[in-house]
């Protein structure tokens, strides 16, 4: 008798699994910041069961006080959303990480200012004061925009200080991204002026997804079927927008529901290259970046080749 148990139950197992992807396999996305709609397609395609469906139980992170990129690197979290500038300098020196996934089309974000202040254009930035991180790319951002306006770069104070704009009197501009910072001031009725990076030739992909190397070489699969949920979860926020920015809120209702709305139509018309994938990265544009980053003395990277695929989109 129990060994009659013992069969029926076994048997049962197999049938269970048959037409299913694979066995359920727990797996580990971390963010790169709070949750916003640059993330809005993971927490539709989670919501809706799409990575149920392909066997994969996702367990969304915040960001820890070790860089997402060394997280996913060493196998800690299978997935991770990191920046295009994040990839180059990270497999600069040890070559570990690739992009997968293009959650935006092209890059968003820019140089924002006061509208008092009339900095509308980079030769404006001279005698002016930029708050930032003390990264190499934002001396190297400033430098091209200013550069390329026919000023001059060492008229332009760069600090290490907060980079919100509203609250420091010593600050003239910061970076911004669009469909996050521009739309709140927006909504809060403050004017500014706004100068993207790519009106001065500079773009890239930012946000991306990423995973090791490893795990793309121990189990293509698992890629693969995350990246096909994913591109569902996106493909429904095109598409529905208002639901979309529902979902989001309703994994983080901390956050304002006028802003994420607002967001949300605004930034679906990034989600997707016309007439490719989503989630496709242009090679063109990688190397285009590679190279402005080598010039820049940011990486000494002279290809994009290892950086990004489209092989599981």
């Amino acid at each position: 008798m129990k060994r009659y148990k013992l069969f029926i139950i076994s048997s049962l197992l197999v049938l269970a699994g048959c037409g299913s992807n694979d066995q359920v396999q727990d797996v580990t996305l971390m963010l790169d910041y709070t949750p916003n709609t640059n993330h809005t397609g993971i927490y539709v395609a989670d919501s809706l069961g799409y990575y149920e469906d392909a066997g994969i139980n996702l367990d969304i992170v915040m960001p820890s006080n070790v860089a997402t990129e060394s997280v996913v690197a060493t196998g800690s979290s299978q997935f991770g959303i990191s920046y295009g500038e994040n990839v180059e300098m990270f497999n600069d020196s040890e070559e570990a990480l690739t992009s997968i996934y293009g959650i935006l089309n092209t890059n968003t974000s820019g140089f924002l200012s006061r509208a008092e202040d009339n900095i509308t254009r980079p030769k404006d930035f001279e005698g002016k004061t930029y708050c930032g991180w003390g990264s190499d790319i934002e001396s190297s951002l400033i430098n091209t925009l200013v550069l390329a306006d026919n000023g001059d770069p060492s008229k332009v104070d760069n600090i290490v200080a907060s980079s919100n704009l509203m609250t420091e009197d010593d600050c003239d501009f910061v970076w911004s991204y669009e469909a996050w910072d521009n739309i709140n001031l927006e909504n809060n009725g403050v004017e500014y002026n706004y100068i993207p990076f790519t009106d001065y030739g500079v773009d890239w992909y930012t946000p991306v997804i990423i995973t090791s190397k490893q795990l793309e070489e121990e189990n293509p699969k698992l890629v693969e079927d995350f990246v096909s949920a994913t591109q569902k979860g996106y493909e429904y926020a095109i598409e529905n927008p208002e639901e979309s920015a529902q979902i989001l809120l309703d994994a983080a209702p901390e956050l304002d529901s006028d802003l994420v709305n607002a967001s949300q139509t605004h930034i679906t018309q990034y989600y997707q290259t016309e007439g490719e994938e989503l989630g496709y990265q242009s090679p063109e544009l990688w190397q285009q970046f590679t190279e402005w980053m080598n010039e820049n003395g940011i990486v000494s990277l002279e290809t994009s080749d290892s950086l990004f695929t489209n092989d599981y989109i």
